[in-house]
């Protein structure tokens, strides 16, 4: 079955590269990866500087376009890592879209593949390592981080974290890890956003109702069409998340008629960028956020 989080389905992104690859293969980080970006304004003093923190907008329609950076800032730094995100921050994007994945000691840590091969060079499985096995792994100050050190590093920066499960098995300790923070008054329930398989995201929506949840689709789903009403009735998401070849004015009519803004994934070509946003869509998910972003600056001007 074709993997339907919003990173881990099979197939390619708009420039042709094979999704689940860095934009260059990632033996070596480049050298901005050495040093972690500028902590952004807010992103990390918003609940404790004596201010209210900013919070996120949901994605809709006619409230402007969305940019989703792709596991951060992956072209520069090493993708799901802090100095990644911290870069994404920094563009800025709207929301981060994020992987997740658990360790054998129950850890919810930031990670796309099952194995720690292509980013970390290891071909050891997450399931089978501890956090101390990835903490070995550090260098230069980069590493696979927590799922609640993205959360202090986002919560009210006034950018969301969408978060990615390829399957149900991360959703329960990732959702424990998120209630905590919230319950704890660190984060705001509007900061979180989840995606992936619709199994997960069931797992999510039975935990709480009010969760934020874009349905993520593939060309291996529904006989290639969208969702039915009855997934789309029973997750409630504020948008419908297909990859980008399956976007037509048809989807979006058929979003629209189910109130659901449109968000699609993965694209990094800034023309088609254009020639989605004139369709209609409310948000794009991309590799390329700075691209994006001046894409969406320069149309707002």
């Amino acid at each position: 079955m074709a993997d339907l989080g919003c990173n881990g389905h099979e197939g390619r992104s708009s420039t042709g590269s094979e999704r689940g690859t860095c934009p260059e293969p990632v033996d070596t980080c480049p050298e901005p990866v050495d040093t972690c970006p500028e902590p952004v304004e807010g992103a990390r003093r918003g609940r404790t500087a004596g201010r209210l923190p900013a919070l996120p907008r949901p994605i809709g329609v006619g409230v402007g376009a969305k940019a989703i950076a792709h596991r951060g800032e992956p072209v520069g730094f090493r993708e799901n890592t802090l100095p990644a995100l911290t870069a994404a921050l920094a563009a800025p994007a709207d929301l981060i879209e994020i992987d997740v994945k658990v360790t054998a000691d129950g850890q919810v840590v930031l990670l796309h593949d099952d194995t720690l091969e292509r980013l970390w060079g290891h071909p050891g499985e997450i399931r089978r390592l501890e956090l101390a096995d990835l903490t070995a792994l550090a260098g230069d100050g980069v590493r696979i981080p927590l799922l609640s050190e993205a959360l202090e590093l986002l919560a009210g920066s006034g950018t969301a974290l969408l978060i990615d499960m390829d399957s149900a098995e991360w959703a329960t300790p990732s959702q424990r890890v998120v209630e905590q923070a919230i319950t704890a008054g660190r984060l705001d329930r509007s900061e979180i956003v989840w995606c992936g398989r619709t199994e997960s995201l069931q797992v999510i929506r039975e935990a709480d109702p009010d969760a934020r949840i874009v349905l993520s689709w593939d060309e291996g789903n529904g006989n290639g069409g969208p969702p039915t009403d009855a997934v789309v009735d029973l997750l409630a998401p504020e948008a419908y998340n297909p990859h980008w070849p399956m976007m037509t004015g048809e989807v979006i009519d058929w979003a629209r008629e189910r109130q659901l803004a449109t968000c699609c994934w993965t694209v990094d070509d800034a023309a088609l960028m254009h020639q989605l946003l004139d369709l209609g869509v409310d948000a794009l998910i991309s590799n390329q956020i700075g691209t994006l972003r001046k894409v969406l600056d320069d149309r707002s001007r």
